[in-house]
This record gives C-alpha cells, sequence and structure tokens, in this order.
C-alpha cells in the first residue's frame, strides 16, 4: 500500500502541474490578448487592475476579519441585495437581440407554450441535443403564462432564478471551504467583478447556466462528502434531479465521472472514510446520466420529435473541427457545410473520421500540443462576453447607446482582470501543493477535488471537442475556491506583508512576461480567439470590426435553418417604426435578399432621408451612413415591381424582437432584421 501511496503522491503532483500550467495560459492570454483579438505584447493595463483588485481584497479581508459575526452577516445581505438590484436593473433597461441557438431555442420554446408546435426543422435535426432543454424551456414559459407575467417579465423571471440558484451554490461551495463568514463576503464582493454572471449567463437564456449549476451542486457535494464522511438520501435525491436536468442541457456533464473515479482512487489508497459516501454519489450521478438518455428520447418522442440520420452530425465531425487550425478548435462554418452537404450520418461519419485522421497527422505531436494550449487560452479568455450570442440590444439606455464601445470595453477589461486576479491567486496557492510531503489529510482530498474537476471540464473540450469562451466557466468556481483556501504553509503566518504581497506581483509580472515572449518566439497563433459566425453576407464580420452594432434586432433563424419570408404583392408595402435615443450612430443597415427588388424608403419624423430602388444583386445587407439624431424612424419597403416580392423578416414566435413590430395583416409577429450602428474608434 506504501507503494500505491507514493505513486499516488506522483500523479497529485502531475495533476497540479498541469492545472498551475492552465492557470498560467489563463493568465497570459487574458493579459495579451485585447478585445478585437490582436495580439499585444506589453499591454499590463489589464495586469495592473488586476494588482489593484488583489490589493483592494486584501484590504477587504483585513476590514472583514476584524469585523463582528452579525456585522460580517449584515455586509453580506447588504452586498447580495445590492447585486439583486443591479441583476433587476440590467434585465429592465437592457434586452439584448440573441443570435443563433439561443434565439431559435427560445423561439420554439414559446412556439411549444403557446400550443403552436409545429416541424422541428432542420436546427433541431442537426442538434437533437437541444431538444430537451427547448422543452424544458417551454414549461416555464407556460409557467410564466399561468401566473399572468408579460414575455419580458418571463424571461427575466427565468434568468433571474437560475442565476442566484448558482449563486448560492457558489456562496455554499465557499462556506464549506472556509466556514468563515468572511470569504462569502470577498466572493459577494467578486460577484461584481465577474461581469459574465451579469451579462451573458443573466440575459441569455441557453445551456450553459444549468451546466455551470450542474457542477457547482456536484462539486459541494463532493466537499460536503470528504468533510462530513456521509452523504444522506434526503440531499441526494433532489439534487438527481437537477443533474438529469444539467446534463440534459449539456452532456459533456459526462466527464464528472471519471474525474470522481479518480478522487475514489485517492480516497481509497488514503483510506479516508470519505470514500463511502463519494462512491454513493459516484452511483447516483452514474444512474442519473445512463437514465437521462432514454428519458430524453421518450420526452422528445412525446413532443413528436425524431431524430433523422439525414441531418444529424456524428461525433467525429466535432471532434475534427476541435483540430481546425484556421478557428482555433471553435465553430468553424465551412466544417458545417461540408458535414451538411452529405445525404445522411453514415457518409459524414465516414468523411469527418478520415478528416480527422487528416488533422491528426498534418498536425504531429508539436502542432497538436500548439492547438491544445490555444484551445485552452480560448476557454479562459473572458474578454468578449459581449460577443457570445447578441448582437446589440433591442432596448438599451441612451447612456449606453451614446457610449457603447467605451462602457464594452471597459466591462471587458474589468472581466479580463478578474479572471487574471483569480487565476495568479490560485497558481500561488496551488503550486505549494507540488512541495507537500503529506496528502492524507482533509485539505489535500478539499484540493483534489478542485484540481480535478476544472481539469475534468476544460480537458474535455481542449483535447477532444470544439471550443467555445462559453465553455470554460464551468472551472472558475472550484479555481476560485482554490485561491481562497487554506494551505499549511499559510496557515502559520496570520497574513501576508506588503513586501511580499509587493514580490507576488512581481514574480507573476515575470512569468506572464516570459510567458508571452514565448508565445510570441513561437508562433501561437491567438488571432481567432474572438471568432463570430454570422448567417448571411460573407463579409458582414469584416463590417462588424469597423463597426458596432448596438441597437435593433439582429435575431434571425438563418437561410439554413428553415426562415420563411414573407412576400407582398404589387403596389403594397410594409413598415416598421424604431425609436432611437442615442445621437452617436452614424450607419444603419437592413437586411434584405440578394434578389429582392422593391424600394426602400427611411422617413425621420416624417421626413425622407433615404430612398433607393437599385440594389446589388449578390449584398444581402443596405448600409445607410448618416448622422441620426434621436427620435423616431420608420422604414418602409415598397413593390414597385409587377410580381410579389420576399421581404426579410423575422416571426418573433410570441416574444418581441423590437419594441414595435411590422405594419400589416400579413406581418403580425413580424419584425425587420437591422442594427443601428457605430464607428469603432
Amino acid at each position: 500500500m506504501s507503494q500505491e501511496k507514493n505513486s499516488f503522491r506522483y500523479i497529485y503532483r502531475a495533476l497540479t502541474a498541469i492545472l498551475l500550467f492552465i492557470l498560467l495560459t489563463g493568465v497570459v492570454v487574458n493579459t495579451f490578448m485585447s478585445g478585437n483579438g490582436s495580439f499585444l505584447p506589453g499591454n499590463f493595463l489589464v495586469l495592473l487592475l488586476s494588482a489593484l483588485l488583489l490589493l483592494l481584497f486584501r484590504k477587504a479581508y483585513q476590514f472583514f476579519k476584524k469585523c463582528s459575526l452579525a456585522a460580517n452577516r449584515g455586509i453580506l445581505i447588504g452586498l447580495l441585495l445590492l447585486f439583486a438590484l443591479l441583476e433587476i436593473y440590467l434585465l429592465r433597461n437592457f434586452i439584448p437581440s440573441l443570435i443563433h441557438d439561443p434565439f431559435r431555442l427560445r423561439s420554439f420554446a414559446y412556439d411549444l407554450a403557446n400550443g403552436r408546435q409545429g416541424r422541428w426543422g432542420i436546427y433541431f435535426a442537426q442538434y437533437p441535443q437541444i431538444v430537451s432543454p427547448t422543452i424544458f424551456y417551454s414549461w416555464a414559459v407556460r409557467l410564466g403564462h399561468f401566473i399572468l407575467l408579460d414575455k419580458f417579465a418571463i424571461q427575466s423571471v427565468i434568468s433571474f432564478t437560475l442565476l442566484n440558484v448558482f449563486l448560492a451554490l457558489c456562496l455554499l461551495n465557499v462556506y464549506q471551504a472556509t466556514k468563515k463568514i468572511r470569504y462569502l463576503n470577498l466572493a459577494a464582493m467578486l460577484f461584481f467583478c465577474l461581469p459574465m454572471l451579469y451579462s451573458y449567463n443573466l440575459w441569455i437564456m441557453y445551456t450553459d447556466l444549468p451546466a455551470m449549476i450542474t457542477w457547482a451542486l456536484a462539486l459541494f457535494l463532493l466537499q460536503y462528502a470528504i468533510e462530513k464522511k456521509r452523504l444522506s438520501w434526503k440531499l441526494l435525491l433532489p439534487s438527481a434531479v437537477i443533474f438529469y436536468f444539467g446534463m440534459s442541457s449539456k452532456a459533456s456533464f459526462i466527464v464528472v465521472l471519471p474525474a470522481i473515479l479518480l478522487l475514489m482512487l485517492f480516497l481509497f489508497y488514503y483510506r479516508n472514510r470519505a470514500f463511502a459516501p463519494v462512491l454513493k454519489l459516484f452511483l447516483v450521478l452514474f444512474a442519473v446520466i445512463a437514465l437521462s438518455f432514454p428519458i430524453n428520447t421518450r420526452l422528445a418522442n412525446s413532443y413528436h420529435f425524431s431524430s433523422s440520420s439525414r441531418y444529424e452530425f456524428p461525433i467525429a465531425h466535432w471532434m475534427s473541427m476541435g483540430l481546425n487550425q484556421v478557428s482555433a478548435g471553435q465553430y468553424n462554418q465551412q466544417d458545417v457545410n461540408q458535414m451538411a452537404a452529405l445525404p445522411n450520418k453514415s457518409q459524414r461519419s465516414r468523411v469527418a473520421g478520415r478528416r480527422l485522421l487528416n488533422r491528426i497527422k498534418q498536425e504531429g505531436p508539436l502542432g497538436l500540443l500548439r492547438q491544445f494550449i490555444q484551445k485552452f487560452a480560448v476557454l479562459l479568455y473572458a474578454g468578449n462576453i459581449f460577443d457570445r450570442y447578441h448582437t446589440g440590444f433591442i432596448l438599451a439606455p441612451p447612456f449606453y447607446e451614446n457610449h457603447a464601445q467605451l462602457i464594452n470595453n471597459a466591462v471587458s477589461t474589468l472581466s479580463r482582470a478578474s479572471y487574471i486576479a483569480i487565476f495568479a491567486l490560485a497558481f500561488w496557492k496551488l503550486k505549494k501543493r507540488l512541495f507537500q510531503s503529506q496528502y492524507d489529510d482533509q485539505a489535500s482530498a478539499a484540493a483534489f477535488v478542485n484540481i480535478i474537476l476544472p481539469l475534468a471540464g476544460l480537458s474535455f473540450y481542449a483535447l477532444l471537442w470544439e471550443v467555445n469562451g462559453r465553455y470554460g466557466e464551468i472551472a472558475i468556481l472550484p479555481i476560485l475556491l482554490l485561491a481562497i483556501q487554506p494551505t499549511k504553509e499559510n496557515t502559520t503566518a496570520n497574513k501576508l506583508s506588503e513586501s511580499r504581497l509587493t514580490l507576488i506581483t512581481l514574480i507573476l509580472l515575470t512569468l506572464v512576461s516570459a510567458a508571452g515572449a514565448a508565445a510570441a518566439a513561437f508562433d501561437i497563433d491567438l488571432v481567432n480567439l474572438n471568432q463570430q459566425v454570422i448567417d448571411g453576407d460573407p463579409d458582414d464580420r469584416l463590417a462588424k470590426q469597423t463597426f458596432l452594432p448596438v441597437l435593433g434586432n439582429y435575431s434571425n433563424y438563418g437561410a439554413g435553418y428553415d426562415r420563411e419570408d414573407k412576400r407582398i404583392r404589387p403596389g403594397q408595402s410594409v413598415s416598421q417604426a424604431v425609436t432611437i435615443s442615442g445621437s452617436r450612430f452614424t450607419r444603419l443597415r437592413i437586411m434584405r435578399e440578394q434578389k429582392q427588388f422593391g424600394e426602400l424608403t427611411i422617413r425621420y419624423q416624417g421626413r425622407i432621408i433615404f430612398k433607393k430602388g437599385h440594389f446589388a444583386k449578390n449584398k444581402t445587407w443596405v448600409h445607410l451612413q448618416y448622422r441620426f439624431r434621436p427620435g423616431r424612424y420608420l422604414i418602409t419597403w415598397h413593390n414597385n415591381t409587377r410580381h410579389a416580392i420576399g421581404i426579410v423578416s423575422q416571426a418573433g414566435h410570441g416574444y418581441p424582437l423590437s419594441m414595435q413590430p411590422m405594419s400589416g395583416s400579413h406581418f403580425q409577429d413580424r419584425y425587420l432584421i437591422y442594427t443601428f450602428e457605430v464607428l469603432k474608434k
């Protein structure tokens, strides 16, 4: 048994060293990558802010330590109430224009909830894993209708509830790890410094937040089992229901099983009495994950969905996409188009398998290592939170309309600095684990949980799958626990001296600078870190690099996913009114069919400011450069031809896509696709 313990000691240290490298990668990428994806050596502005955050939280910790228990409780309640008010304000005053998957999920969920179920369509046939989350979402919408909430309120209540469930689990995990209220206060302060909590995860209902809840619950139960040496069925059975919803939302949760198996080996070798409750949790998770597949199949069938090999993509497709150099392992439209052009899943499997093997051979060992490092960088980058599944806003306050780019950049900088601070502190704490001589104490077991869970979640995407920055959010909570969890070395000292804190900062600056220089020397290309795939005009991504969409409706099923454009007869017109509050918009873009004729007129306060009847055949967008003033604009398409013409518009499916819909009896609940934009500086 002694030999096995020594062997596991080396495994512990090896996993710790790998996570240390990943944390350093997170520090590097958030330091040297700007919001537009360009490499910026010497960009220490965000590092300065992260150092200030570390100093701020250090001072706050010293203050909370001097406060009484009652005072700390009062501070915690105040911070949580203040954060709740921030959430409510953002939900009421910012309504994002969803794009891609979340929009398609929401649209069909509202159709299901309103009894308008039709054909599931190509999108769900290609991505059947989205069917169950769509059905769950429709249940929540139906409940909102039952308690008489309006359309915007339903979305807000769902997002508010799920986010605060996650925050509650975060606080439970922090208290489980520290048993000190003052650490809860620090965590509550950190909520304000993590814009991912009150931007993407608050505004946009998709599968990421349920996945984060599931991982946070698993982390809490593991920490609880290690401390208490027991897990009651009263705790496990309700958790099993949450695990089912989380697994159904994002199947990658399955990688928690091998992580827990490794933890069980650790506990077994060191004769830790937590082995039995962890085994019980493993069996519950295994049963839930195994049963989720047949349950979801029957659930989908009950809603008249059946999978189709004509559209579904094989697993090898996603694995090979993860090795695509052009997109740094992210979603790649060319790979998808290649699969969609094939007639059935069996042919797609053969082609995707060959593509996977070819990319492995082309990359070679060093190329694969380079690709994996880039994918870890994508997962840990926090500067693109405003690019996640929404383009501009349906509704935004005037101050945002006038200063959108400045606010976006400030929030992006804060997000990157917060990640750097968390990763740096976790790096400093975790490196001490490399030099431990004993691993049989409870603190080592708890730290091992916080090591293997982020490794499992991040490694699955970095080594086996396609990546997106959203996927890395599941690792933030265990990394945060590593950052605050005391180690043997720092329990003998009550606090770090100011000189030692300065030394830590200098060491981290040196490490980051060296790593950044090494990245440049080895030509590690991170330019595609912010890749955003847009349906429609091929030059749309280039246009968005010059102009920033701020206000409008960008929600669009896409030409490849059953978009139905309405037609108007000769002599007919359709219009949509739009009101803006900002005074700095310099361009308006309106989507049209590539072969669409007709006349487009734009009026401001009743006065015509734009009129055009001839358009380039191969262009999807009409551009109007103009100094737009606050007020009401009327966009009108008129059919001045002798034939019916198609008008590009999008059905809201019961959810408003703009503050005012289109006019016309055939265009009820339909909205033009347009954006008011500002020139990027």
